[in-house]
């Protein structure tokens, strides 16, 4: 999924993820630091939820992308993870 924003905005995002065993889940969001081209951190709020959001930092210049990751996991034996990328573009 790729996502557009702008400098100061906030990004909504929201995951989605059923075990068809019925297994709990757990989510994280993780920032991908090496894949994208901001340079530092966005500060993830709600990471361990399925819904997150950020606010693009100042220091983002157009044209840079943030790399985010959920992983889900169940904790079925053996344990399961699923990995889905987002990409954010700053745009002006």
């Amino acid at each position: 999924m790729d996502l557009k924003g702008k400098v100061g905005e906030t990004i909504q995002l929201n995951g989605l993820a059923q075990d068809p065993d019925g297994d709990d889940l757990t989510f994280l969001w993780w920032q991908y630091l090496e894949a994208g081209t901001l340079q530092g951190y966005v500060q993830l709020r709600d990471k361990n939820s399925p819904q997150t959001f950020f606010v693009i930092p100042d220091k983002a210049r157009i044209g840079d992308t943030i790399h985010l990751i959920l992983q889900v996991e169940d904790n079925g034996s053996p344990s399961l993870t699923r990995y889905q990328r987002v990409i954010v573009e700053v745009v002006g």
